[in-house]
């Protein structure tokens, strides 16, 4: 897609790059959006070609000040959906643009990044998204046996993800963290938010964030329907 100026907002634009990136610029702000789930972007203007990828336009509507109109992205599904998962990447620095790679496995879809030799292994559980209720929500991508709604793993190298030892990590909402028969990284009788350094867990290196149930605060607008968000 040809770059698309947006009107109102002076030297505010924004372009289509490396096929499925969104590139947006203000003066000497940059950032980069790339859509990865549902779909990524339509890789060009043609996208009769491209039936299963998402498409972007933009709208102009009233700003939060009501002094002028504003532009916004939206983005669109090729067909409607009820329920819809979203993932996007905002990379802000896109000098030194991460390689992300989608994946996806029973129950799961994630994303591994790998950026300044690290790897980070990011899952979002479907199971435990509050949807399903009294039922178990176990899921185990790459071995890793978790509940919990999102786990990340970030390893600082190739050999430590494949001996899965991370030097990092963080489980939101979630129970237990433990791969194979290994000895579990986290282990405990009710879901929490925790955050941890090194391959094992220990009292000076564990946080606890939250303690009892998370709450995410999020606004969404449709443009139309659902297979606009």
């Amino acid at each position: 897609m040809k770059k698309a100026p947006i009107s109102g907002c002076g030297i505010l634009s924004a372009q289509l790059s490396k096929g499925v990136d969104l590139d947006i610029r203000n003066g000497k702000a940059h950032v980069v959006l790339r859509q990865l789930y549902p779909e990524t972007l339509a890789p060009s203007d043609f996208i009769h070609d491209y039936p299963s990828n998402m498409t972007w336009e933009i709208h102009n509507a009233p700003g939060e000040d009501n002094k002028g109109d504003q532009p916004y992205y939206s983005f669109h599904l090729p067909k409607r959906h009820d329920r819809v998962k979203g993932v996007t990447a905002l990379i802000l620095d896109p000098e030194s643009q991460p390689e992300i790679e989608r994946r996806k496995g029973d129950g799961w879809i994630g994303v591994r990044i790998k950026s300044h030799g690290k790897i980070t292994d990011v899952y979002i559980n479907q199971l435990a998204d509050g949807r399903i209720m009294h039922m178990n929500s176990w899921i185990n991508p790459d071995g890793w046996n978790t509940d919990a709604y999102i786990t990340a793993l970030t390893y600082s190298d190739d050999k430590q993800a494949l001996q899965h030892r991370p030097s990092r990590h963080i489980i939101i909402y979630g129970s237990r963290l433990r791969h194979g028969n290994n000895d579990p990284l986290y282990s405990e009788l009710k879901k929490t938010i925790k955050y941890g350094n090194g391959p094992t867990l220990s009292a000076g290196d564990l946080y606890v964030i939250e303690s009892h149930r998370i709450h995410i605060l999020a606004k969404f607008y449709g443009w139309k329907n659902l297979a606009d968000l």
